[in-house]
Formats: C-alpha cells, structure tokens, sequence
C-alpha cells in the first residue's frame, strides 16, 4: 500500500497509531471474551480459570513489544490512554455480566473483575517482562488463583 492511499484513509500518523491501537485492543478482547463464552457456570470457571490465566500470560509474551509501547503511550497520549480505559471498561462489564447471568450472588461483581483483571495484569508482568529471581512465580500464581476464588466465592 502506498502512502498517498493510507492517508485518503487516515488525516495524519496519530490517526493511523490510534486505529492500530484500537484494533489490537479489540482483537484481544476479542480472544478473550471467545474464552468467556465457554463459561456458562462457576464450575466451567473452576475449569477455565488456570488456563485462561496462562492464555494472559501467553498474549502477554507472545505480544511483549506492543503491550509494552501501548502502556508507554497511555502515560503520555491521552487517545491511546482511553482506548486502554476503555478496553478494561468493557473486559469488566463483559465478565461481570457473565458473573451475573450465572446468577451466584456475587457482591459488587464490577469492582472485583476490575481488582482481578489487575492481578492476573501484574501476575503477567512478572512473568513475561520482569523475571524476579527471587518470586517463585508457581507460588504466586497458586495465591492469584486462591484470591480469585475467593473474591467470586469459589471455594
């Protein structure tokens, strides 16, 4: 594609950069409410829930670099930054609303996807940018898995 023909498209390279962003985002919650749509119950959830973290952590590795800018670019872009609020707006309100079609009585369901989403977020930072020698990451992700269950009640 020449550059005359993507900017009949786009107005100028902020355009551009804030569509990409927005697209990766979409694509990802995409991936990730696929993954939603095979949990109909809080056993499913039970099943799920090791592997789907472990899916994080692998979009996490596999798409290190543009994690790792698009953060960069929230701190100093506030396009790029609502893109991310927003994305986490609706990664929450698309698992709060399963929580509640399952119907399991779960208290405040927003503010504790919202708590969850950032613990499995920094559990995969740990895992695929930081490397601390000193974290036993399976211990840390057996106590991510505890407070999950914890926090939606599943033991």
């Amino acid at each position: 594609m020449s550059t005359g023909i993507l900017y009949r498209y786009f107005p100028n390279k902020k355009a551009i950069l804030t569509e990409a962003v927005q697209r990766f985002s979409q694509t990802i919650l995409d991936n990730t409410l696929k993954e939603l749509t095979a949990i109909s119950s809080l056993s499913d959830l039970e099943h799920y829930l090791d592997p789907l973290i472990d899916s994080f952590v692998d979009m996490h590795i596999r798409f290190a670099r543009a994690h790792q800018e698009m953060e960069a670019m929230s701190g100093a872009d506030p396009d790029i930054a609502m893109i991310l609020i927003r994305f986490e707006a609706d990664l929450t309100d698309h698992f709060s609303d399963a929580f509640q079609a399952m119907d399991n009585g779960i208290a405040y369901p927003r503010e504790k996807i919202h708590l969850i989403f950032h613990m499995i977020e920094d559990y995969c930072h740990e895992v695929a940018f930081h490397h601390h020698e000193h974290l036993d990451y399976t211990v840390m992700k057996r106590l991510l898995l505890e407070s999950i269950r914890s926090l939606i009640r599943l033991s």
